[in-house]
């Protein structure tokens, strides 16, 4: 009897003793529904010259496990913007800031984010650099503020553990302007980083200029093929710029600004959790030359593709292609105009102490490339060492 006691009391111990094994392994994460983990998600942006503001107001954040999934499919998850208001882009600049609120997700990873916007009236406007009276004009947002605008981009949401992502807004491709209606569109252009994945750099250039200067940093490409790509770029204020958060990586810096030569930094390697910091620079000056013209489609009449842009690339140093600078066409017309020196860069590679510049190859020489959404790319050669230069781009459907 004793015997018996014993072993239904062994059995009875085993089966508690399992039960909270169980529980333990469901709320860290070991296969429960139980187990959570929780989202930041902050909003930066990059620098547009176009503007003097360019402003959206988000409602709430949309997140799914799956890229392709739908409006109306079950699995969404919902982050409301708090506090909730309108946001001036251009003011998160060099490092700042903009949290949009943080929720507790189920454990897991998520592919798509929805950024939802208001649809009141001004809630979404821009305002010209050109215009003194700062008027503001309306941004059309189409999907918006109904399915909001679509970001693919693949994190992980751990276990009891906090992750904060970022959002860069890149407000300088993103407005596109429609010169015949004088309307403006919202075509977004939106990366994300995990924090825990990224690092920064920061110093100073012509700390004694008030004008702001371009930097950006960029993914270089080989003079044997690829496109460079712009990961992440600021103005400087009162010389000082920051870059971040920036992925971890290797990267290119370049510095711009007009009627100065371009300045490029190369083999920057950013480690996570490290800043980067580069000894001060002072640009050379130099003149500018224009690249303007055209985009548009092979059907009769034309028509401006959708998305339409063109970017200069030039060939830095052997082996090192950076994007110096970049046009958005404009939706109605195709017109396009590109700014840009016509001076040697300048190309140093990345020391702890003083920079050393020397000439770099290819002054005043550059490959425009235009591109548009469903439309095989074009590009064209420009030596702008001269002066000003005209070039219509005709793009085909591949």
């Amino acid at each position: 009897m004793r015997s018996l006691s014993l072993r239904r009391l062994a059995l009875i111990s085993c089966a508690l003793l399992s039960a909270c094994n169980s529980s333990s392994d469901t709320a860290s994460g070991g296969g429960g529904s139980a187990a959570s983990g929780t989202l930041r998600v902050s909003l930066t942006d990059a620098p547009s010259v176009a503007y003097k503001a360019v402003y959206i107001t988000p409602l709430r954040l949309r997140l799914h496990s799956s890229s392709t999934a739908a409006d109306a499919d079950a699995g969404w998850q919902e982050i409301e913007v708090t506090p909730a208001g309108r946001i001036n882009l251009l003011d998160l600049q060099n490092g700042l800031l903009r949290q949009l609120g943080e929720v507790t997700l189920p454990a897991g990873t998520y592919s798509q984010i929805r950024l939802v916007l208001s649809d009141t009236p001004r809630a979404n406007s821009v305002v010209m650099d050109s215009d003194p009276s700062e008027t503001e004009i309306e941004l059309a947002t189409p999907s918006a503020q109904s399915s909001g605008l679509k970001l693919i981009h693949s994190f992980e949401v751990r276990s009891n553990d906090l992750v904060e992502l970022v959002l860069d807004f890149d407000a300088s491709r993103s407005v596109v302007r429609a010169g015949a209606s004088g309307r403006y569109l919202l075509k977004p252009v939106i990366s994300a980083t995990v924090v825990s994945v990224a690092g920064q750099i920061a110093g100073i250039v012509d700390a004694s200029s008030t004008s702001p200067t371009l930097v950006s940093a960029q993914i270089p490409a080989s003079d044997t093929g690829g496109t460079p790509v712009v990961v992440r770029s600021t103005l400087s204020t009162d010389g000082n710029y920051r870059l971040s958060p920036l992925p971890a990586g290797p990267y290119a810096l370049s510095f711009s600004r007009a009627v100065y030569a371009t300045h490029i930094v190369t083999s920057l390697a950013v480690s996570a959790g490290q800043t980067l910091t580069l000894p001060a620079i002072t640009l050379g000056v130099s003149a500018d030359s224009t690249l303007s013209g055209n985009v548009s489609d092979a059907v009769s009449p034309p028509a401006v593709p959708e998305g339409a842009r063109v970017s200069a690339l030039q060939r830095v140093t052997t082996g090192v292609v950076i994007e110096a600078g970049l046009d958005l066409a404009d939706s109605d017309t195709g017109s396009y105009t590109l700014s840009l020196p016509r001076a040697v860069p300048r190309v140093a590679p990345y020391a702890s102490g003083p920079l050393v510049f020397t000439d770099g190859l290819d002054a005043g020489r550059y490959t425009a490339r235009a591109s548009a959404t469903g439309f095989a790319s074009q590009a064209w050669s420009a030596d702008l060492s001269a002066g000003n230069l005209t070039h219509d781009f005709v793009l085909i459907v591949p």
